[in-house]
């Protein structure tokens, strides 16, 4: 069985996993508007790291100027996750694996994955998984999968983004900003807010399953080619990537969704359509964007880690900025926190080009 090991958060709300999540339980983001930031024309709302706060942290771990801002805030991820466990970084059965929207643009993600994983020593040609906003989720598949079939005994799976000009830009082009916090599945929403972040989960394969321990049950990537930005009407992907990871499993036996929730109106509609034909409607279900923003290549990974954090301690996160529902189908959503049996839950996401990707984790064995 594939399992968590250790992890770790970066993010501006806090540093940690644990920290992150105590930030989001006490209601905190940091979401703010930026008007005039770094040359971009319209104003915006996103959750930015603060001037020098990523140098500070990782001059901590003594990660030097030599690495770019991108690489600095992957290695410190990793570091300290690996400092949680027994874990040989540079074994040549330990693999990096890098998740990552832009990584550093101009920069070809390869060299970037590798100058990473040489930090460790570790000499292992790394794999980057570069699809979209389901990298983060998609390189737990993939990082499942090698250790199912014994490639590796560890992988250590690291997903980041940094707001650039370049991506801010982007999205204002296609009118997804909005100047306010965002508000997932509400009549009233505007448009998504993005941030930056990073996390680290490691993961090893195990014999038994300690009750403490958070097991990969089985993922899902599928690909349904809608459009290369606007999500499929009929959320092909969507359903049928949930369909897969919740065969042999009733809706009740699921203890939540916690979904990819931008905040933009077609998102928020597929995945409402998605839950709908995969008959998971009366499955609570939460987004996180309206405490971290959309983080891309590190949302499918902070929010599987929050979503553990929350499992453990009984609770499901409310959706922040959510107050009236605003999509077609019916769904559980979270106006604020609600007590959850914490056993087993459902990480759903989904991204440009048609990419959608759903993961079941599992706290224990079968239950």
């Amino acid at each position: 069985m594939v399992v968590r090991l250790a992890d770790y958060v970066a993010s501006p709300l806090a540093f940690g996993t644990h920290e992150t999540y105590e930030a989001l339980k006490d209601g905190k983001s940091c979401l703010r508007r930026y008007e005039g930031w770094q040359g971009v024309p319209e104003p915006f709302v996103a959750s930015l790291f603060p001037e020098d706060m990523l140098e500070t942290e990782t001059e901590k771990d003594g990660i030097t100027a030599d690495y770019t801002r991108f690489e600095r805030l992957c290695i410190l991820t990793a570091c300290r996750a690996l400092a949680k466990v027994a874990v040989d970084a540079s074994a040549v059965r330990t693999l990096f694996v890098l998740a990552t929207t832009k990584g550093d643009i101009g920069t070809p993600l390869g060299h970037t994955a590798t100058r990473i994983a040489r930090w460790f020593d570790n000499d292992v040609q790394p794999l980057v998984v570069c699809n979209a906003c389901i990298s983060g989720l998609h390189a737990l598949i993939e990082a499942k999968r090698m250790l199912e079939v014994g490639l590796y005994d560890h992988v250590v799976v690291i997903g980041a983004d940094l707001q650039t000009p370049f991506i801010v830009s982007g999205f204002l082009s296609l009118k997804a900003l909005s100047a306010e916090p965002c508000r997932p599945f509400d009549e009233d929403r505007t448009g998504l807010n993005l941030g930056d972040a990073a996390a680290c989960i490691i993961m090893g394969r195990v014999e038994t399953v300690s009750p403490d321990m958070w097991q990969a049950v089985r993922g899902v990537v599928h690909n349904d080619a809608f459009h290369i930005s606007s999500p499929s009407k009929q959320a092909e992907g969507c359903f049928r990537a949930l369909k897969r990871v919740t065969e042999g499993f009733v809706p009740s036996d699921i203890d939540f969704v916690n979904l990819h929730g931008t905040a933009t109106m077609y998102n928020d509609e597929m995945e409402a359509v998605g839950m709908w034909r995969a008959r998971l409607t009366e499955v609570p279900a939460n987004s996180l964007k309206g405490y971290l923003g959309h983080t891309m290549g590190a949302a499918g990974i902070i929010e599987t880690l929050i979503s553990m954090e929350g499992a453990d301690d009984g609770l499901l996160l409310g959706t922040r900025g959510y107050r009236t529902q605003g999509i077609s189908r019916p769904l559980a959503v979270t106006n604020g926190h609600r007590p959850v049996r914490g056993r087993r839950f459902v990480k759903a996401i989904s991204g440009f080009g048609g990419s959608n990707a759903a993961m079941l984790f599992e706290k224990g064995g079968r239950v």
